[in-house]
């Protein structure tokens, strides 16, 4: 109710949804159907058919829809730049860590399922899926295991709270062009992890939160490593490009 008498008043004209995240897509939906512009915070949904739904009050409206996360930072537009054929060669693997050490003090409802609809999958996971998209289009396959690795969690003001949501996932994607893509996301780390790396047939490019890497070329596909390199050793003279402070939002 609170939500239709908002979209219903005449001088609101567009409506940010940043509600727990089992809410975005119904809300998302019910504004777009009553004429708003919608910005939705991730995940754009945490059921299908809500998604579903979402894209079809978009597609039938004249408003704006926009879903975050937003791509076109500059960290992401300097890695796009790199996976140039003639940078990287043909994208053979990618391997992304996204992950922390749980939900950010005073949110102690993202650890249930029933308040939240979902746990480190749509809060973490969903940025290495959105780059990993970014890139490499639809996924013809998914496999995916998930579960709760701490059931207690210790607050900061040191009380403890029960959790059952997902917060540790581990995903293969397969594509079509046969490269596979692993993600993992863990709400246990001690700090915060932001890791992307794309294996191309000539380069390496890694992306951290401390920028991005483009590795030497080395070898050749299929041929082994380079000569006098050490197994594991890390190539010398790494490019690293310079982003901009906007790169952090990643």
């Amino acid at each position: 109710t609170e939500v239709s008498a908002l979209v219903s008043n005449p001088k609101v004209q567009a409506v940010i949804i940043s509600s727990p995240q089992k809410f975005h897509a119904l809300q998302a939906t019910e504004a777009l159907r009553a004429g708003r512009h919608v910005l939705v915070e991730k995940p754009m949904a945490t059921r299908w058919q809500d998604a579903e739904e979402l894209i079809s009050a978009a597609a039938g409206s004249k408003c704006v829809a926009m879903a975050l996360p937003y791509e076109h930072v500059a960290q992401l537009d300097a890695m796009l730049e790199c996976l140039k054929p003639e940078i990287l060669g043909r994208i053979v693997a990618i391997d992304a860590d996204f992950s922390g050490s749980g939900a950010p003090p005073g949110s102690d409802w993202k650890y249930s399922l029933a308040e939240s609809g979902g746990g480190v999958l749509v809060a973490h996971a969903v940025y290495a899926l959105d780059l990993i998209a970014s890139i490499m289009g639809p996924a013809q396959r998914v496999s995916a295991y998930a579960n709760t690795l701490l059931p207690e969690r210790a607050m900061p003001d040191g009380r403890k709270v029960k959790s059952d949501i997902e917060d540790n996932v581990v995903m293969a994607l397969e594509y079509a062009t046969g490269q596979l893509a692993t993600v993992r996301s863990c709400w246990a780390y001690p700090g915060r992890e932001r890791r992307l790396t794309i294996q191309g047939t000539r380069r390496r490019l890694s992306m951290t939160l401390a920028g991005i890497t483009l590795d030497p070329p080395r070898g050749s596909p299929g041929g082994g490593r380079v000569r006098g390199q050490s197994v594991g050793s890390a190539p010398k003279n790494s490019e690293t490009i310079p982003v901009g402070k906007e790169s952090e939002n990643i």
